[in-house]
């Protein structure tokens, strides 16, 4: 094999399907693709010092082989056959350190996580800040500029929002959750709230983990939805139900919907306009 731009990353899919060591192939075909677009868009960027749109790539993204224990793929970062390498040594090597938080910027300016997008940030201006002199020779001196590394995330972002929607396909459906940079200090975990985001056409956010009380209208044992009046709101809203005591007999949930008692929820909102559009909850009990 040619040698890699830059050092390979652990892309991990885990949780239901996968726990077998199985994954649906329409969901994982199109997660493939989504990453790979993503990849080699922050990867063409970083190299080429633009950011492409409908030009051939000159980077590939490959993966493999996958790893038994969940599905756990190797992806690689190559130069096309026929491309010269042009890059200086240097720039590989920061892409290592660089490229995935480019990535997590792009996934928490999509998510509406602010405060993960700052410390992405803050880590790009910090890194390339620290080489001025390389930053300048390859043309990156403008990423010391938060103010411009904003508007580098943002297109990158709208760039990639078919390619975030087919990373996130297998969410729920398949598996539980998707980790990319898996086993390092970059991991990043696209969860089912996260997903939802990601596939919305809506800028909606995720909120914090936060307890909730309610009243449980509605209830599906099997697909995990639910309805809830939230305390003193009065009005209805979407749930799903990711606890696994959901499935046992005379749950906590099913208990309250019979009896109509108020619950305290341990929940992950989806924001819309700041206001609670739907929570995935992880854990209920009495009140």
């Amino acid at each position: 094999m040619q040698e890699p731009l830059a050092k390979p990353v652990i892309l991990s899919f885990d949780g239901k399907d996968a726990s077998g060591h199985l994954i649906d192939a329409a969901y994982l075909g199109e997660s493939l693709q989504g990453t790979a677009r993503l990849y080699n868009s922050v990867a063409h960027f970083w190299f080429r010092g633009e950011i492409r749109s409908r030009v051939p790539p000159s980077i590939r993204i490959q993966v493999g082989p996958p790893k038994e224990g969940s599905i756990t793929y190797v992806v690689w970062f190559l130069m096309n056959h026929g491309e010269m390498a042009l890059h200086p040594k240097l720039l590989g090597e920061l892409a290592d350190l660089t490229i995935p938080h480019f990535v997590k910027a792009i996934f928490s300016r999509r998510a509406g996580r602010k405060p993960e997008l700052e410390k992405a940030l803050d880590t790009i201006s910090a890194q390339t800040t620290a080489l001025v002199d390389f930053a300048k020779t390859v043309q990156r001196d403008h990423m010391q500029d938060k103010a411009r590394l904003y508007d580098i995330v943002e297109r990158l972002t709208k760039q990639n929002t078919q390619a975030l929607r087919y990373i996130a396909a297998p969410v729920g459906p398949s598996v539980k959750m998707i980790t990319h940079f898996q086993n390092t200090p970059n991991e990043y975990v696209i969860d089912e709230p996260t997903a939802e985001v990601f596939r919305s056409k809506d800028e909606v956010a995720v909120g914090d983990e936060a307890k909730y009380r309610a009243k449980i209208m509605a209830v599906d044992k099997l697909a995990g939805s639910c309805r809830l009046e939230l305390e003193g709101t009065g009005r209805p809203i979407h749930a799903k139900i990711t606890d696994p005591a959901l499935a046992m007999p005379g749950n906590i949930y099913t208990r309250a919907l019979d009896s109509d008692a108020i619950v305290e929820l341990t929940a992950k909102p989806i924001l819309r306009d700041g206001e609670v559009a739907t929570l995935y909850v992880s854990n209920a009990k009495e009140v």
